[in-house]
């Protein structure tokens, strides 16, 4: 059997006809961050140099489909929580509760080699066509511990160590 049908349910072969709505991928912005970033667990929140990224959507009922992801080590006494701002919003975070940190997570504490992954994929509804920036942030404890992106805890020079590469990356999909 050929030939275009509607869906492919109970067919062997055939084309599938496009479907009507939306759920098309309409652009990508993606960034790449390969060198060293290190905070001192601010109290304040600080962003990640080089995990930003900015998209501006075509239609106001255009979703932004966010994807992070990053390699991350800090001290056993770290109490560093990590949040995504989309502008001055900060987006995929729980709810507020007593004293707690409202964060997208707080990393595990310590390693003694190696570096530890993070990722995050959130479907975000900004409802504007004005250009929207992405933005990893740190912070919001009250340590004085070191947390680094793109570094091993032991980072000494030889074949058993690594380097990374963290990524931001913002897909419109329209409605």
């Amino acid at each position: 059997m050929s030939g275009i049908v509607g869906t492919n349910g109970g067919r062997s072969s055939g084309k599938v006809g496009s479907s009507a709505g939306g759920g098309k991928v309409l652009q990508v912005v993606s960034v790449n961050k390969t060198d060293i970033f290190t905070s001192n667990s601010p109290t304040a929140w600080e962003d990640v140099t080089g995990m930003a990224a900015a998209i501006t959507c075509a239609a106001t009922s255009s979703k932004v489909l966010l994807t992070v992801s990053f390699a991350y080590v800090g001290s056993s006494a770290n109490n560093t929580h990590f949040r995504i701002m989309r502008d001055t919003t900060a987006i995929a975070i729980g709810d507020a509760r007593g004293s707690r940190q409202r964060a997208w997570f707080k990393p595990r504490r310590g390693t003694t080699q190696g570096a530890f992954v993070a990722s995050i994929t959130f479907l975000d509804s900004p409802g504007s066509t004005d250009a929207l920036d992405y933005q990893l942030q740190v912070g919001g404890t009250d340590d004085t511990a070191t947390m680094y992106i793109n570094k091993e805890h032991t980072d000494n020079d030889g074949y058993e160590h690594s380097t990374y590469c963290s990524t931001v990356t913002l897909m419109e999909i329209g409605a």
